[in-house]
């Protein structure tokens, strides 16, 4: 059954093309950029996407509505080119915002949820939660605003108010977020949801455990604070209570074997998500409790299948219309075009089946290039980690600088070169350039010391031939240390630069 449900998605999945060619091509474009959600961090760019979809739409009334590409005006491909161009500029800030500050929207995330979960339902949220959330928001959007104008250091300014502001949000939910937690959890227990979901229940216990240790801590003076770390995901511990419910709820009326229906019910959910993944369906995957059914995938297909059928049936009646004046020119386009369609889906078919077979290829080719860049160091002059994310990091040891210097000595020169070499292996990866210091001085300086080496490292990678538009220099200062400041070998270890070659996007 899921194999078939696999063979109508894969079917269902043409090609994108990169390049509107009709306005509803380029409707549709925009509108799904839309969905996704993503224009949050782009909102300058998408007033201007605005601003040109609506010349289009000018343009295509004047020429009757009529969507041909044979048969558009130079005006309307004029007013689409520029909207699809303005669309890849918000996309490229959406994603730029996306990938220099992706712990701060993960941060807001769980902030919102502490917001949310604090409080009984229909009941107001505290008012100091509800403060210092709205003021982090503020600082949130002046950091999307300045990222999307180009103004990455008041950007970087107003995502640390904005941290600082999340996490004191947090914080102020945690007494209240305990105790719904705590209800929760004794609502499942009522049901008797430690037998009939015990796997969902001891992760909310777990959870709900952790999310305990860290309120109690934070209510101690800070003299008896034990340093219990906060988790990562807030209301983690609730959303699996309430969900360790309502699986107990759902075991229970199967009246049978507590553990193994439990089991059987996730791995089916997760089966059923998959293939809506597969499907682009779009639903909330972060959330616990997601889930979709049988019939609603069926739906979805149908869906696809009758948009698929309208499409047809509009390009027959279009081809009818404009048989007798272009008779011979339509049947080169659509003799193109059936060529350019049946390549395009033997290629997405070709690729599909050779992602699936060439998985283990691919990861066999990655550990051979992540050997090949550590063959080109000695341990003592880099250390190379690997990244859960996909991503590589190379700490730059062999590297040191003057006091309050961004200069580069010769005598790094050959060991920069095998920084480029490694960076080689990568070539269509962006590179980020992370300078760090030790928490000796003022912040400040220290930001701007760590991103003038960072800059100073980048501009030797440029002039060694790199190409400039995938090497970022960033500066942290002494944000982000990986030992302790209170040695001077910790100190040492926190003057750094640190070499990132991002996942593959």
């Amino acid at each position: 059954m899921m194999l078939r449900y696999l063979g109508i998605a894969l079917i269902c999945c043409f090609p994108q093309l990169t390049h509107a060619t009709g306005y509803d091509e380029m409707n549709q474009y925009i509108q799904d950029f839309e969905q996704s959600g993503l224009t949050r961090f782009a909102p300058t760019s998408m007033k201007r996407v605005k601003a040109y979809q609506g010349a289009s739409m000018l343009a295509y009334e004047e020429q009757g509505g009529f969507n041909d590409t044979l048969t558009q005006s130079d005006q309307l491909k004029k007013a689409i080119e520029k909207t699809m161009q303005a669309l890849d500029e918000a996309k490229n800030n959406a994603a730029s915002f996306q990938s220099i500050f992706p712990d701060l929207i993960a941060l807001e995330k769980e902030a919102r949820k502490a917001l949310l979960y604090h409080h009984k339902p229909n009941t107001l949220a505290e008012p100091q939660v509800q403060t210092l959330f709205e003021r982090a928001q503020t600082q949130m959007n002046l950091t999307i605003k300045s990222s999307e104008q180009g103004q990455l250091n008041l950007a970087r300014q107003a995502a640390q108010k904005a941290r600082t502001l999340f996490y004191q949000s947090i914080d102020k939910a945690m007494p209240k977020l305990v105790e719904q937690t705590e209800r929760a959890l004794s609502r499942a227990r009522s049901v008797d949801a430690d037998d009939y979901a015990p796997q969902t229940y001891d992760k909310a216990e777990q959870a709900f455990e952790a999310l305990e240790a860290y309120a109690k801590d934070i209510q101690q003076l800070p003299e008896k604070r034990k340093g219990i770390k906060r988790p990562k995901r807030i209301g983690y511990a609730l959303e699996m209570a309430v969900y360790a419910q309502k699986i107990a709820i759902k075991v229970k009326g199967w009246r049978r074997n507590k553990g193994s229906y439990e089991e059987l019910y996730l791995n089916n959910k997760h089966e059923r998500l998959k293939l809506a993944k597969i499907m682009r369906i779009p639903l909330d995957y972060d959330n616990v409790e997601v889930d979709i059914t049988a019939d609603d995938l069926f739906k979805h297909i149908q869906q696809l299948q009758h948009t698929l059928e309208q499409e047809r049936q509009q390009h027959a009646l279009q081809i009818a219309e404009l048989n007798e004046k272009y008779q011979v020119m339509l049947e080169q386009k659509l003799h193109q075009q059936r060529l350019q369609d049946q390549k395009a889906f033997q290629e997405k078919i070709a690729n599909v089946k050779a992602a699936l077979n060439s998985k283990l290829a691919r990861e066999t080719f990655e550990k051979q290039r992540q050997q090949q860049v550590r063959d080109l160091f000695q341990s003592s002059e880099a250390e190379i980690i690997t990244n859960l994310d996909g991503s590589l990091l190379i700490r730059a040891k062999a590297i040191q600088f003057e006091p309050n210097s961004s200069k580069v000595d010769s005598a790094y020169f050959d060991f920069l070169g095998r920084i480029k070499d490694a960076l080689d292996l990568y070539p269509s990866r962006t590179i980020i350039i992370e300078g760090h210091t030790d928490s000796t001085g003022d912040a400040m300086q220290n930001r701007k010391l760590s991103l003038a080496r960072a800059e100073a490292v980048q501009e030797f990678l440029i002039a060694a031939g790199m190409d400039a538009s995938r090497i970022k220099a960033v500066g942290y200062g002494e944000a982000k240390p990986i030992a302790t400041n209170m040695y001077k070998k910790g100190r040492a270890m926190n003057r750094r630069i640190d070499i990132v070659i991002q996942a593959p996007r």
